[in-house]
């Protein structure tokens, strides 16, 4: 994801240049454990104009972000308006594979033949201290539709209570708890281990599996994205007689 980004400031600055924009882009990425040292840090210097944000926090940031309709025309805001993208920008009305229990055989298999007991079937991807475990349920209760057309189901359905009964059968069988609670460090430092991986942000040497699924004709997706706000600041001035 973060060379994506950069690829994509420099084809941009080339634009730029070769436009006479007098516009450069330049990107700075801020990781968990540098978010609040740095946010708050008195020697930062540059005001940042641009912010990219992960479209699962519209709902939070949404009280601090203008309404595009107030600013754009409605043929132009269409444009972008698919169904996919209103479930991203779009807060109170504004615009702001392998089947489960093959996975689990063919992992088993797997480690029972490599005669190794280090090797990890399903990396699972519910790190404990992150909203990443929230996209990896709902992916999985996603693939346990009734049918590929069908809404992903409600928590108190049967379908929900199969999904998370397969969930730990999975983490019983071919992983562990401490696999499962990992964050994606934990996940690379332990890539030549990996059977399975479940991370669509990354690269990595091993081949990647398509994501499992429940039945034949049903298919697993999750719909993330990163949202650009750009900062405007407002200048006032205290006249006094």
């Amino acid at each position: 994801m973060i060379d994506k980004i950069l690829k994509l400031c420099v084809k941009f600055n080339e634009y730029a240049n070769e436009n006479d924009l007098n516009i450069n882009v330049s990107f700075n990425y801020f990781s968990l454990q540098e978010n609040d040292v740095r946010l708050d840090s008195s020697s930062i210097r540059k005001k940042y104009d641009i912010f990219l944000y992960d479209s699962r926090y519209l709902k939070l940031l949404s009280p601090y972000l203008e309404e595009l309709e107030y600013y754009l025309s409605e043929e132009h805001l269409k444009m972008y308006l698919t169904e996919d993208i209103k479930k991203l920008t779009v807060n109170n009305g504004h615009m702001l594979s392998l089947l489960r229990y093959e996975l689990i055989d063919t992992a088993k298999y797997i480690i029972k033949e490599e005669e190794n007991v280090d090797l990890i079937g399903y990396n699972g991807l519910f790190p404990e201290e992150s909203d990443t475990s929230i996209d990896s349920l709902y992916q999985f209760l996603y693939s346990y539709r009734e049918t590929k057309d069908s809404p992903i189901p409600e928590f108190t359905s049967e379908n929900a209570k199969e999904a998370l009964n397969k969930i730990k059968e999975i983490k019983d069988k071919i992983s562990s708890n401490e696999m499962f609670n990992s964050d994606e460090e934990y996940t690379l430092n332990t890539e030549n281990t990996l059977k399975y991986i479940d991370d669509y942000s990354q690269e990595y040497s091993l081949k990647l599996d398509e994501e499992p699924t429940t039945n034949d004709t049903n298919s697993t997706a999750i719909r993330l994205g990163f949202i650009m706000f750009i900062t405007i600041v407002f200048y006032y001035f205290n006249y006094f007689m």
